[in-house]
């Protein structure tokens, strides 16, 4: 009597963790072929490994040393490996995989919207950031749907990590917002770099706990973007196309339902999930295999 008690004990506990492992489980994650599809997209992306030069169409970033780049063609087999939307992003840079690698990626996204003048600086204020960050909350609550249909779980904007700032010597608008999801929080710290015919934006993903540490090392590869000649924001010729908005325009207008990223895996997240799951069965059925004390 007191082992079947013991048994049903374990097996009570092991079922009820089961049952949370499963609801772990993002909506889709299951999906064998789909998971299948989006590793094999995502091993077969053409990298280049630094020190080199990345292409971005009309802008180029320096890759360093220790990093790799991925143009347009690979950027969307990455973010969907990553569990992000794709929001039609032109490359991706990151530290190359390894022991020492850091936990964060970056994603260029160029917008031709046109030139638009930087005469909004003083508009950045505490009232607009309040504005733009309900406007960043409903947008990635709106993407959760999509980030469902391919197996992921949903992701929502907390707060800030760094209010709007415009950097009048970089013509950079910065912002950084907190994102909520499955095991942490990340990070998307972001600038948006202007050009003659419009706007760069490089979006660094990264694990909350690394901010501090990484953002040094962010501005320093922001830094290695560089418009091609004839697209640099002092060329700017009478009669260029002028963007409809202005600093104020361009951070509430890119809010769009694939804006906000997530920094983990989730597909490998997943797949931990069904291992751990795994396991779990394998406990149950031992149980029923071991014998019995006498009574």
């Amino acid at each position: 009597m007191a082992h079947t008690t013991t048994i049903h004990r374990r097996l009570t506990g092991l079922l009820a963790g089961l049952a949370l492992a499963l609801l772990a489980i993002p909506s889709g994650a299951l999906a064998q072929s789909d998971r299948k599809e989006i590793n094999d997209r995502f091993k077969a992306i053409e990298w280049v490994t630094g020190p080199g030069t990345g292409d971005l169409g009309n802008a180029t970033i320096k890759v360093p040393a220790g990093y790799r780049f991925t143009g347009a063609s690979g950027a969307e087999a990455y973010c969907h490996y990553t569990g992000n939307n794709y929001g039609g992003e032109v490359g991706v840079l990151e530290p190359v995989p390894g022991k020492n690698a850091s936990d964060f990626f970056i994603l260029f996204t160029f917008d031709g919207t046109g030139y638009v003048k930087d005469d909004e600086k003083s508009k950045l204020d505490d009232e607009f950031a309040e504005t733009l960050l309900k406007q960043f909350k409903e947008g990635t609550d709106k993407g959760n749907a999509e980030r469902a249909s391919r197996g992921a779980g949903p992701i929502h904007v907390t707060g800030w990590n760094q209010k709007p700032f415009y950097d009048d010597q970089t013509k950079n608008l910065t912002w950084a917002v907190i994102v909520s999801g499955q095991g942490g929080a990340s990070v998307n710290y972001e600038s948006k770099v202007l050009g003659r015919r419009g706007v760069m934006a490089v979006n660094m993903v990264v694990d909350q706990q690394a901010v501090a540490k990484t953002i040094p090392e962010y501005r320093k590869l922001v830094s290695g973007l560089n418009y091609k000649a004839g697209d640099t924001y002092s060329e700017f010729r009478e009669g260029d196309k002028i963007a409809e908005y202005g600093l104020i325009g361009l951070a509430s207008g890119g809010i769009a339902i694939a804006a906000i990223k997530w920094w983990k895996p989730l597909m490998q997240f997943g797949i931990f999930i069904i291992a751990g799951v795994g396991i779990a069965i394998k406990k149950v059925f031992s149980m029923f295999k071991s014998k019995p004390a006498s009574v």
